[in-house]
């Protein structure tokens, strides 16, 4: 929030707090891209939910989130003002309201659904 203050944006950026259920649902329906503010993740189930609503993410380069780029629907980033402001700009300009993005975002999460790590396992047995 401080930093927010700092570079005079308060009116460019939303803090909403806690959400949860369909409360949430509508605050990502209702977004343009997310920013994780994690330093690290060992899941990110932010991230997975935001990716699951067609969202371009920005995310730490600590997370299982970081080959982003390579599916075209994001990218991952040092905790540095800097480059997350300059990854911002490029989802601006190239990624918001882009269905191949918007696609690859939702694709990439299926993956990780139950049944896709179930199967992992399975095949991880049968090794």
């Amino acid at each position: 929030k401080k930093l927010i203050k700092d570079k005079d944006i308060e009116d460019m950026i939303l803090l909403k707090g806690f959400k949860t259920g369909i409360y949430l649902i509508n605050e990502y329906k209702k977004s343009s891209f997310f920013v994780s503010a994690s330093r690290s993740e060992n899941f990110g189930l932010s991230i997975a939910e935001a990716l699951k609503s067609g969202l371009p993410c920005i995310v730490p380069q600590k997370s299982p989130w970081k080959n982003l780029s390579k599916y075209d629907c994001g990218f991952s980033s040092e905790p540095d003002e800097v480059e997350i402001s300059k990854f911002m700009i490029k989802i601006c300009k190239d990624y918001i309201n882009n269905e191949r993005v918007f696609n690859a975002a939702k694709r990439i999460t299926k993956s990780y659904s139950w049944s896709a790590q179930a199967d992992l396992l399975i095949q991880g047995y049968n090794k």
